[in-house]
């Protein structure tokens, strides 16, 4: 046994710097995991089988990328290595006497590195350095940042960079915020091999874990839970992204009917809403549907968890597809077309009925007293109505984040003849939100950002501001209707306007004038124009002059004003545009224990902060690329059907 360990020390030891890091990233991380399921025993076998493999998962996607980021350094470097311009430069080094001849010098060195880090700059690369084979010579992309590696790390580099002769080598210290890739630069030329010099990347640690662990955290948490009797949790499903049921949907559908199916649930019939998951399951994995005592939402189940009962609210229930949105009851008629029994649906309630008070054990995990009352809440959706101040028919507002909607209070349901629109229980008893949502707005945004803009994302991060105040510059710098630019934002299919899963973004009319501000402005304007077709079908209710203005999105002036230009209307912004959501469900929780009378009181915590008028010339302008934006995605049908079938 002991033999065997030091046989797997020994090789230790000769693993890259790359792989050893790697491996202790996982094992700590491993460890940790274990431990976190150890302490969590409470919970049943199922669920932590859940847990740690979610975790497992995101862990190994965190790992791979930060391989990958690594392994984009390395590729940099074979670049760096093979630059013939880099190469005659530190064969021929000019004497320190010939200023103009180093001035040329810097200068071609400087234009070659700056093109390959700036190609690989999102990747977390700080900076790329050439030394020449005495030192005398240094160049870099980023003299600031190179500054800050200390001495010993970079003096470090390069002697392993000489003594691997050629062969990536890794370096690091410990608390040092970078890790260096060095390399021995030698002569390509005659095949000489003879020692030119020295390379050195920086690449930023802080950035390539964060960014790492940012993107394994994309994916989405489970929406719809299943509990057995004992309210234990021995199922979780995906999320709304979740399309498996898509046959289950077709069978529904085709049992009760797609325009009956729309006039009971206030929206259409899909494969990612909760009846047709639980009918996915039945059919799929019995076993668990056989120990399913009753079908959750996420918030649900932590009620569940709290006091013993099994709930959920209006707005939740008018999100599963089995919900009679008139009646406020579960649909008998979709039940029974689903072969679901309605014994398997959690009890109804408002979203302030107070469902009970804290369990023993509940209490003593929160650190408060078992007489803490429990209410039911919300749905996100309808949350945000409340926190915009939507409380009274017609009171309209914008969400603006990941994805967008525009939704409003209705005294009753509101279905428009395209069905385009969904409309939900509110979270206000008595009310309706008749709702259109896209996909991809600031996430649109995200990827141009990721995409173009990694020397705004550069510069914002060396002065400590917001790359978003880099990128509003651009916007600026091109015209309303960004030269005649139109993008299509179907980055992720499509809910409401087009109920379209096999969209995907384009940009339409690329000439060659159009720069880089063009590109950023036209994905801003197309998000504005999909969700001027969302308020057109609002508007076949009522009239709209005005919106309320929230959401993450909503911070910046620039998206504001196109906005409020695109969509011809007044825009309101809060001032607390983030958090007005968890201001509504603090809200709802007061409303139901009495602490606030009704539900006016938002006012007094979300209040109205900038106003954004549409300016009429460049209204105008938009009036006409509305046109060609609808003109363009008709166009495009046929190609995302073909797409789709490949």
């Amino acid at each position: 046994m002991k033999k065997n360990i030091r046989i797997l020390i020994g090789r230790f030891r000769h693993w890259s710097l790359k792989y050893k890091i790697l491996t202790i990233v996982l094992f700590n991380s491993v460890t940790m995991l274990l431990c976190a399921v150890f302490g969590y025993r409470l919970y049943t076998n199922a669920y932590n089988k859940l847990l740690f493999d979610s975790m497992a998962s995101r862990l190994s996607v965190t790992s791979a990328q930060i391989s990958q980021k690594m392994e984009n350094a390395e590729y940099i470097s074979n670049l760096i290595l093979g630059s013939s311009s880099i190469q005659d430069c530190l064969s021929d080094l000019p004497s320190p006497e010939d200023a103009p001849a180093i001035t040329e010098y810097n200068r071609t060195i400087n234009n070659a590195l700056t093109e390959y880090a700036t190609l690989f700059r999102s990747n977390g690369i700080a900076y790329a350095a050439v030394y020449s084979k005495n030192g005398e010579y240094v160049n870099c992309t980023n003299w600031v940042t190179l500054k800050r590696t200390p001495g010993f790390l970079l003096d470090a580099a390069i002697q392993n960079g000489y003594e691997k002769e050629g062969a990536v080598t890794w370096t690091h210290a410990t608390r040092q915020p970078y890790m260096l890739l060095s390399r021995n630069v030698r002569q390509i030329r005659n095949m000489s091999l003879e020692p030119l010099g020295n390379m050195v990347i920086g690449l930023d640690l802080e950035q390539v874990v964060s960014e790492a662990v940012r993107f394994a955290s994309q994916y989405k948490d489970q929406k719809v839970v299943i509990a057995n009797q004992s309210g234990s949790l021995i199922y979780a499903s995906s999320s709304l992204t979740d399309q498996r049921a898509e046959e289950q949907m077709e069978q529904l559908v085709e049992r009760v009917g797609f325009d009956r199916m729309y006039e009971l649930n206030g929206h259409r019939p899909s494969a990612s809403y909760s009846i047709e998951k639980l009918m996915w399951i039945r059919d799929n994995e019995p076993e668990i549907y056989g120990k399913t005592y009753k079908m959750l939402l996420a918030k649900d189940y932590i009620i569940c968890r709290l006091t013993g009962r099994f709930v959920t609210d209006y707005s939740e229930a008018s999100g599963t597809d089995a919900f009679d949105l008139r009646r406020l009851e579960w649909s008998r008629e979709i039940l029974d077309a689903a072969g679901i029994s309605p014994e398997k649906m959690p009890e109804l309630h408002a979203s302030t009925d107070v469902i009970g008070t804290l369990l023993p054990d509940a209490a003593k995990a929160l650190g408060l007293t078992e007489e803490t009352a429990v209410v039911c809440g919300g749905g996100d959706g309808p949350c945000s109505a409340l926190g915009a101040g939507s409380i009274e028919e017609g009171q309209m507002f914008l969400s603006y984040g990941t994805s967008a909607w525009i939704a409003g209070t209705a005294d009753e349901v509101f279905l428009d003849k395209e069905k385009t629109l969904i409309c939900f229980g509110h979270v206000i008893p008595g009310k309706y939100m008749p709702c259109g949502t896209m996909q991809a707005a600031g996430s649109s945004y995200s990827y141009i950002k990721k995409a173009l803009c990694q020397d705004e994302e550069e510069l914002a991060r060396m002065e400590g501001t917001s790359v978003y105040e880099k990128m509003n510059r651009l916007v600026r710098k091109s015209p309303a209707g960004a030269k005649g630019l139109i993008f299509l934002p179907y980055m992720l299919g499509e809910r409401s306007p087009r109920w379209n899963p096999e969209t995907s973004g384009s940009f339409l009319g690329i000439r060659m004038e159009h720069e880089k501000c063009d590109y950023v402005r036209a994905v801003l304007e197309g998000v504005a124009m999909n969700l001027d077709i969302i308020l057109s079908a609002q508007r076949e209710n009522r009239e709209i002059t005005e919106l309320v203005l929230t959401g993450g999105g909503a911070r910046g002036d620039v998206s504001a004003q196109i906005l409020s230009d695109v969509l011809g209307v007044r825009l309101h912004r809060l001032d607390h545009v983030e958090t007005a959501t968890s201001i509504a469900a603090a809200v709802i929780a007061g409303v139901g224990v009495g602490v606030f009378q009704d539900f006016s009181v938002i006012h007094q915590f979300v209040k109205k902060e900038d106003d954004f008028c549409p300016d009429r010339a460049n209204s105008q302008i938009y009036e006409r690329q509305k046109k060609l934006f609808e003109q363009g995605y008709r166009c495009l049908k046929e190609y995302y059907r073909l797409d789709s079938s490949l």
